[in-house]
C-alpha cells in the first residue's frame, strides 16, 4: 500500500485558504446573485461576463451599476446583443421554463471576473471587492463579446482610475461588507 503524500490536498488548501479572506460589499454580491437569475432564464444559461454586467446593472446603487446606467447601455441592449450574436436577428428568445429550476453554471472567463475583481481589491487599502472591481475585470479579462458591449456603449473601463477611489470609498459606506462566497455556494444561494 502507498503512503499518501499530502501534496494535492496541500495545494487545494492553500489556494483555498488564499480565496477565502477575500470581502465583498453586499452590492457586489447581489450582482452577483442577479447574474446567476439572468443566466437562469436567458440563453446560454450558463453565467458569462455579459450577464455579470447585467448584474451589476439590476444594482443601481451601485458605483459601477450608476456609471453603465448613465453610459445607455441598458438590459434590454445587452440582451438583444446577445440574441442576435446568437440566432443573427432581433426578437428570439429561447426563455428556460422556471419550474425546471436548474441552477445555472458558472463560465470559466465569469470566474476569470471574479478572481481578477480580487486580485484587483487587494491592491487597495480597502481590500473589499465591490461592483467597480467587477466591472474594470470584465474589461481585464478580455471577453470579445462583453468589450463590444462596453465600447458600444462608451464605457472606457482603463479610465475608471479618475474617479475609481472616491466611488469605491462610496459604495463602501452604501453597503455592508460580507465574504466572497465560493461558485458552489453562489450556486446553493440561487433560488
Amino acid at each position: 500500500m502507498l503512503a499518501k503524500t499530502g501534496t494535492s490536498s496541500q495545494k487545494q488548501h492553500e489556494r483555498c485558504a488564499r480565496a477565502g479572506g477575500v470581502e465583498c460589499t453586499q452590492v457586489a454580491l447581489d450582482a452577483l446573485l442577479g447574474a446567476q437569475a439572468a443566466a437562469t432564464r436567458r440563453p446560454p444559461f450558463r453565467v458569462t461576463p455579459a450577464h455579470v454586467m447585467v448584474g451589476i446593472m439590476r444594482q443601481p446603487r451601485s458605483g459601477a451599476g450608476e456609471l453603465l446606467t448613465t453610459s445607455g447601455l441598458t438590459e434590454d441592449r445587452v440582451w438583444a446583443a446577445i440574441d442576435y450574436r446568437k440566432w443573427g436577428f432581433h426578437g428570439m428568445r429561447k426563455l428556460r421554463d422556471p419550474i425546471l429550476g436548474s441552477r445555472p453554471r458558472w463560465s470559466r472567463v465569469a470566474r476569470d471576473v471574479v478572481a481578477a475583481a480580487a486580485r484587483e481589491c487587494r491592491r487597495r487599502d480597502t481590500s473589499v471587492v465591490d461592483t467597480l472591481d467587477l466591472l474594470a475585470a470584465i474589461g481585464a479579462v478580455g471577453d470579445a463579446f462583453a468589450e463590444h458591449l462596453l465600447t458600444t456603449a462608451r464605457v472606457e473601463v482603463a479610465n475608471l482610475s479618475s474617479v475609481e477611489r472616491e466611488a469605491h470609498l462610496v459604495e463602501l459606506e452604501r453597503s455592508p461588507t460580507t465574504q466572497l462566497p465560493s461558485f458552489t455556494t453562489l450556486r446553493k444561494l440561487h433560488v
